[in-house]
Order: C-alpha cells, then sequence, then structure tokens
C-alpha cells in the first residue's frame, strides 16, 4: 500500500510547473502589460472599457495574441517608448500592426472618440474668451464642457493654440 498526498494529485512537481511559467520570459516587462490590457478590453466582458473595444468588435490581430514577443518585438521595433500609449490610427480599426502607433497622453486623448475638442474649437474657445465673453457661455455657445474651457482658459491645456 502506498500512501499518496492527495492535494498534489493532478499538480505538476514543482520544477515543472516553474518550467511552464517560463514560457515566454515577458511576464514582467512593459510591453506584455500593454499586450494584457488590450486583449482583456477587446475579448472580456468584465473588462473595464469592454463596451468601448470588444463590444465594438474590435479585436487584437492573431500573430500578437499566439506570441507575445511578436508584439514586443513589433512594438520595440515602431517608436514604443516607456510612457506612450497604443493608438489606433482608424479607431474602428482592430489592435494589428498596420493600424498601430505610439502617442504621448496628451495627443492620445485629444484623438480620443469621446473627445470634445478639437484644435479647432480650442482656438474658439480661446478667440471667444479674448473677446470677453465668460467661461460658461463659451462653453454653451460651443456645446462643449465647461471645465474643458476653464482649463484652456487657465493655461493647462491647448496652449499650442
Amino acid at each position: 500500500v502506498s500512501i499518496v498526498d492527495k492535494r498534489k494529485l493532478g499538480r505538476p512537481c514543482h520544477p515543472c510547473a516553474m518550467k511552464a511559467r517560463r514560457t515566454h520570459g515577458l511576464t514582467g516587462h512593459p510591453l506584455y502589460r500593454l499586450l494584457n490590457n488590450m486583449r482583456a478590453r477587446c475579448e472580456y466582458q468584465t473588462a473595464t472599457h469592454y463596451a468601448y473595444y470588444g463590444a465594438r468588435g474590435i479585436k487584437v490581430c492573431e500573430e500578437w495574441r499566439a506570441d507575445p514577443r511578436a508584439f514586443v518585438e513589433w512594438a520595440q521595433n515602431n517608436g514604443w517608448a516607456p510612457g506612450l500609449e497604443i493608438d489606433r490610427i482608424d479607431p474602428d480599426g482592430d489592435y494589428e500592426p498596420s493600424n498601430c502607433r505610439f502617442l504621448s497622453h496628451l495627443e492620445n486623448s485629444r484623438r480620443s472618440r469621446r473627445a470634445s475638442l478639437t484644435r479647432e474649437k480650442a482656438r474658439e474657445v480661446k478667440a471667444l474668451l479674448a473677446a470677453g465673453m465668460s467661461t460658461t457661455d463659451v462653453a454653451r455657445h460651443l456645446g462643449v464642457g465647461r471645465m474643458a474651457v476653464e482649463h484652456i482658459r487657465a493655461g493647462r491645456t491647448w496652449k499650442d493654440v
């Protein structure tokens, strides 16, 4: 009669478990986390922002899904640097090499589908404020948020227009 620890039945031994965890060696890499976040918002209904990605039919290309190293290599050869965010050139297109690039947070947020201000509207805001119109009136007139107008007035955003 042999005695078996039933808690370990069906589980690999420690060396085998550690070998299985070393499949690609990217676990702590910031680009691996970026890829996982992209996949989550495109594939998991419980993920934050799934409604803006997966529910709209946006996917991560099979090449990047199957091989995280391919994504990391592509990103490093196409302008990724710490602090930059991935952006889809066509906001209705998938995450794939021909449709992605890296931008600063400011550039990326200005390109958002939900962004209320364009460069032209920001110029209009500045012109109306310079003409003496109140922040609230400018916001109503242009159909933008009052805080967006306030940030422009205070010089916190759209300094380059």
